[in-house]
C-alpha cells in the first residue's frame, strides 16, 4: 500500500495572500505487510529491474495479451486477497482461484512439484493447499467452517491468518515465476506434468527455474 502527502500553493490574485493546501491520499491499505530491511533494498531494485520488462501495462487492468491473461487474472485475485478486508474464507478462496488460473487442476500436485523444485518444501505445500482448498470448498458451497475445523486449523498453523499468508505466498511466487518463464499456460502445465514422470523434462524444468534464480541473485541450490 502506498500513502502520500502533498502541498500545493496557489492564489487567485497577485495581491492576495498565497494559500497553501495539504492533501493526502493512498491506495487501499494492505491488510498484510512485509518488512523490507536496508540490506534488501538493492535486491528489491534488481528484482524490479529484471521483472518489469515482462509486465505489459495492461497486465494490471485485466486487458493482458492472451499469453498473460491467466496470470493477470491470478494477479487480480491476489490483489483482492491481499487488500480487501472480509471473510477469511473469501480471502482464501481468492488465493485458490488465482492458483487455479495458473495451474488448473490437479492443483495441489502441480504446485507441490513446481514450487518444490524452486526450493519450497513440497510436503508442506501439499498440506497447506489441501487445507486451503477445504476452506474454499466450504465457502463456495455456502457453508461456514465449523468451530471444530477452526480449532484444528488454529492448532496446525497458530492462527487462521497464517494459513492465508502461506496461500498468498504461493500465489505471489507463482505469478512471478510465470512472468519470467514467458510461456503459455498449457506449455508450462505440460512441462510440470511431464516432469512428474520424465527425468529429462524435470531437468528442463530445473534448468529454467535455475536461470530465474541466477537472474534474481538467489540461492541456486535446487
Amino acid at each position: 500500500s502506498v500513502k502520500y502527502n502533498s502541498y500545493k500553493m496557489f492564489s487567485e490574485s497577485v495581491i492576495d495572500n498565497v494559500w497553501g493546501v495539504i492533501s493526502s491520499g493512498h491506495t487501499t491499505t494492505a491488510l498484510e505487510t512485509y518488512p523490507i530491511y536496508s540490506k534488501e533494498i538493492e535486491k528489491l531494485k534488481k528484482f524490479w529491474k529484471e521483472i518489469s520488462p515482462f509486465i505489459h501495462l495492461d497486465f494490471f487492468y485485466f486487458e493482458s495479451p492472451t499469453q498473460q491473461a491467466n496470470i493477470s487474472f491470478a494477479y487480480q485475485r491476489y490483489t483482492d486477497a491481499l487488500l480487501y478486508n472480509g471473510l477469511f474464507e473469501r480471502r482464501i478462496t481468492n488465493c485458490i482461484t488465482g492458483l487455479e488460473a495458473i495451474y488448473s487442476k490437479p492443483l495441489t500436485l502441480r504446485i507441490s512439484k513446481f514450487l518444490g523444485i524452486f526450493g519450497y518444501d513440497p510436503h508442506k505445500i501439499k498440506t497447506i493447499l489441501s487445507d486451503a482448498y477445504t476452506v474454499r470448498s466450504i465457502f463456495v458451497h455456502g457453508n461456514e467452517i465449523t468451530p471444530k475445523k477452526k480449532r484444528e486449523l488454529k492448532k496446525e498453523y497458530g492462527s487462521l491468518n497464517r494459513l492465508l499468508l502461506y496461500s498468498l505466498d504461493y500465489l505471489r511466487i507463482s505469478i512471478i515465476l510465470m512472468l519470467f518463464l514467458k510461456r503459455r499456460k498449457k506449455e508450462i502445465i505440460d512441462l510440470i506434468d511431464d516432469a512428474l514422470i520424465d527425468s529429462k523434462r524435470q531437468d528442463e524444468l530445473n534448468t529454467k527455474l535455475m536461470q530465474i534464480k541466477i537472474t534474481l541473485g538467489l540461492d541456486t541450490n535446487i
